[in-house]
């Protein structure tokens, strides 16, 4: 299973996360912390922050969609390049400031502690961390292969036992609602 990706609310997460970098961060690390976000909604809500299909890289789990949209190969590529720019082949930088009308207020704070919670570690020490979650333990593609993570893999290891059965299906009752309804 993999959820709905919300284009509108991965610029403004980026937004949030690059603002706290003086608008400005590597790929890796905005890739790692939106991984860490959408983890920790899962965890509190049972519910995405973002959405779209889970991947894990040789540098640990991301965003499958805003690895697309960073490299310009998504179909949403225009609407995120009117807000960051690809400084160099590592950095990313928020050119221009999106409207906040997506994400909750628990959803930018959630971004803003995590931002602050790995201030200290640098970018492959992030990238580590991430690779000792239980989710991701043991899974390490080697040069540009990738293994799928699926959502429910991720439920099974952060949210609570005693509802993690419950909160997988509400989570997949909600998306075939959504489904049923486009």
């Amino acid at each position: 299973m993999n959820l709905p990706f919300n284009t509108r609310k991965a610029i403004e997460a980026a937004a949030v996360i690059l603002r706290a970098h003086g608008k400005k961060t590597t790929r890796l690390r905005l890739l790692k912390l939106l991984y860490l976000a959408e983890r920790k909604c899962l965890r509190d809500t049972g519910r995405g922050m973002i959405g779209g299909k889970l991947t894990i890289m040789r540098h640990g789990p991301l965003h499958s969609a805003v690895y697309d949209l960073i490299k310009g190969v998504h179909r949403d590529e225009a609407q995120w390049s009117e807000r960051f720019i690809s400084d160099g082949p590592l950095l990313i930088r928020l050119d221009s400031e999106p409207k906040m009308a997506a994400l909750s207020p628990y959803e930018v704070e959630t971004l803003r502690e995590l931002v602050d919670f790995h201030a200290q570690m640098d970018d492959y020490d992030l990238a580590e961390y991430t690779h000792g979650l239980p989710e991701v333990k043991g899974q390490r593609p080697t040069g540009d292969t990738s293994v799928d993570l699926p959502v429910e893999e991720v439920m099974q290891c952060v949210c609570p036992a005693q509802h993690r059965d419950e909160m997988i299906a509400e989570l997949k009752e909600s998306i075939a609602v959504d489904a049923a309804a486009k």
